[in-house]
């Protein structure tokens, strides 16, 4: 059998190649994935493409569709023929010095082709080169989906205000959807900030209450999501939108007893709009921690492991034992592992820093600067340096660590940076 394009260069390969039943399809290149190829099943099929783009395509797809029928398929490499007669096919004269037997007979062999068959190999991946990590707040809040988690009135909308204040410093507009307030308290709410934060710069915020007094209502599901994909497109420089909580934008609300397969189903369109776009930063809540020392703060939240496995950045704030003062913790797809101390300064949270380096006692100080002058530098780095108890520099740096002085991260979580 030969398969070629179009009822004009049917006829003529007939006459050319009395050998084969010639055949055609109906509606040429565009139409190739619609054609009931059934007929073929299990036969020998060659495919003469014209020799342009399109018609090279077009015999892939074709190819590919014959092999799940069963089908011994051969395509006829026209490429001589393209480059010095663009758009050739059977009908056309014959260039000089091409042998159309012999193009048949040498044609190649098509093979089956899996899904994977265009994976990148190693090598390709080390020697391509990628974009550079989006920031909406540098190392922190990279472009995507995002959640910071925290246990209830513990100060959570107050450090998602400063996250979109500090956005707007960097040259970014933020909108925050309000879900679980009206006008009247984001109002008193950002007259507290103004005494703190620079009014003007708050209010390039732009806020969206959930208690509205016309009866207007967030959309859920589906339409949550059409419409903040909508208010990113019409507003390319937002880069960071607060959903002040998640749950009601969610499809189903039963936050505790939803199942993995659910919690990814709501989320995965969330991701989609947020890549490459805005970082969409969910505000959740975390469940009575159990008391354990050495309980990690991403089990406390509230919902399946769904939420961990879809979101591209998850943030837990850890309020300090008599104080609120408190820890974040974060860990992602794209950013390090990572602890940030956070000073409640009434009426919201600044990051922790130059002010708590003056309360460090002398081997803190000693141990601080270390890590100023070797970043990524570990503890056993500061034992072997300073030939000290291995106990005595844990708890130092635990300590420096709790303050927000130090950061653990790097790829085994156990490299110290420091944080100015």
């Amino acid at each position: 059998m030969l398969l070629v394009e179009g009822e004009k260069t049917c006829d003529k390969a007939a006459s050319l190649l009395p050998e084969f039943s010639v055949l055609t399809w109906q509606g040429g290149t565009g139409n190739v994935g619609k054609v009931d190829l059934a007929p073929l099943a299990n036969r020998n099929v060659s495919i003469w493409p014209d020799a342009d783009d399109a018609g090279q395509k077009a015999a892939e797809a074709l190819s590919q569709r014959l092999l799940d029928l069963g089908a011994e398929v051969s395509v006829v490499d026209v490429s001589d023929i393209q480059a010095v007669a663009p758009k050739w096919d059977l009908a056309d004269e014959v260039p000089e010095g091409i042998d159309i037997h012999a193009k048949l007979s040498n044609a190649n062999q098509c093979r089956e082709l899996s899904l994977f068959d265009n994976a990148l190999s190693g090598a390709e991946l080390l020697s391509a080169t990628y974009p550079e990590i989006e920031w909406v707040l540098p190392n922190l809040l990279p472009k995507g989906l995002a959640m910071l988690a925290a246990p209830p009135k513990t100060g959570k909308s107050w450090l998602a205000l400063e996250w979109c204040y500090q956005a707007v410093l960097n040259g970014h507009d933020a909108l925050y959807l309000a879900l679980e307030d009206s006008d009247r308290r984001i109002n008193t709410r950002l007259k507290l900030a103004g005494k703190t934060r620079e009014a003007s710069k708050l209010g390039e915020i732009n806020f969206w209450a959930g208690y509205k007094e016309d009866g207007r209502q967030i959309p859920v599901g589906p339409d949550a999501v059409l419409e903040v994909q909508r208010h990113l497109k019409l507003n390319p420089n937002t880069k960071l939108v607060v959903i002040d909580t998640m749950r009601p934008v969610m499809t189903t609300n039963r936050a505790g007893s939803k199942s993995y397969d659910e919690w990814v189903s709501d989320l995965r369109p969330w991701v989609k709009i947020a890549s490459n776009r805005a970082c969409i930063l969910f505000i959740h809540h975390t469940r009575k921690k159990s008391g354990e020392a050495d309980e990690n703060p991403f089990e406390t939240i509230l919902g399946s492991q769904g939420i961990m496995a879809t979101i591209d950045t998850v943030a837990v704030l850890v309020p300090k034992v008599g104080s609120k003062d408190a820890l974040v913790h974060i860990t992602g797809k794209d950013v390090e592992d990572a602890e940030f101390f956070y000073e409640w300064l009434y009426p919201s949270f600044i990051e922790g820093g130059d002010a708590k380096r003056k309360s460090l006692g002398s081997t803190q100080h000693l141990f601080y600067n270390y890590t100023e002058q070797h970043p990524g530098c570990t503890q056993a780095d500061i034992i072997q340096t300073f030939q000290m108890d291995k106990g005595q520099v844990s708890k130092v740096i635990s300590r420096l660590v709790e303050m927000g002085m130090v950061r653990k991260g790097g790829e085994c979580g156990n490299q110290l940076f420091p944080i100015h």
